[in-house]
């Protein structure tokens, strides 16, 4: 499906029968990434993964509406300075860890995800890749990531923030989850150099 003219059309107009026809969409559509049980997603190249549920036509009924469903989860950093002054330039921010994946395997027809063992590669976003890569107080930066299942263990995925005159790591909490289409947001309070 490709959006054209404020609706979604078709690429391949789908000829229907009286027997049902399963339709499911994804965004971006990947002509070898389609298959329904196994459509694979990443967080390196920062694509935000679009799915919709199955539904099911026919020629009796042939209209359906879709809803599209974000894959990955968003963990959003809002900046706070006890200084003002003391505001910096953002080079990296990096998510990492044996506890969060790369790559998955997302089952469209279930909604299931299967993590891709051994595939750990960070998430990162860089200052250049922002439209400011200066953080004032209260800006904020997001990165989307694999979801996660609950964190074993503090530290299993760390937060690296390196900015012009700071470097600091966060150990994210055991029991941490991060969830398919939610947004995660994490208040980061730097004082004097220390976050």
């Amino acid at each position: 499906m490709t959006y054209k003219n404020s609706s979604w059309v078709l690429q391949t107009p789908v000829s229907l029968r009286e027997s049902h026809t399963d339709i499911y969409a994804t965004y971006p559509y990947d002509l070898q990434n389609n298959v329904a049980t196994s459509y694979e997603i990443e967080h390196t190249s920062q694509t935000d993964y679009l799915y919709s549920d199955r539904h099911s036509v026919n020629s009796t009924n042939p209209v359906l509406s879709l809803t599209m469903m974000h894959a990955l989860a968003l963990i959003e950093f809002e900046f706070q300075w006890t200084d003002v002054s003391q505001a910096a330039n953002l080079e990296l921010i990096a998510i990492q860890g044996q506890g969060l994946y790369s790559k998955a395997k997302l089952d469209l027809i279930t909604g299931k995800m299967e993590h891709l063992k051994g595939w750990n590669d960070p998430a990162v976003i860089y200052g250049w890749q922002l439209g400011s890569d200066h953080l004032n107080d209260g800006s904020k930066v997001s990165l989307m990531v694999i979801p996660c299942d609950e964190i074993e263990y503090d530290g299993d995925i760390m937060i690296d923030f390196y900015t012009d005159n700071l470097k600091a790591h966060w150990p994210v909490p055991a029991g941490t989850r991060w969830e398919s289409g939610k947004r995660y947001t994490y208040k980061v309070l730097i004082q004097e150099r220390l976050l």
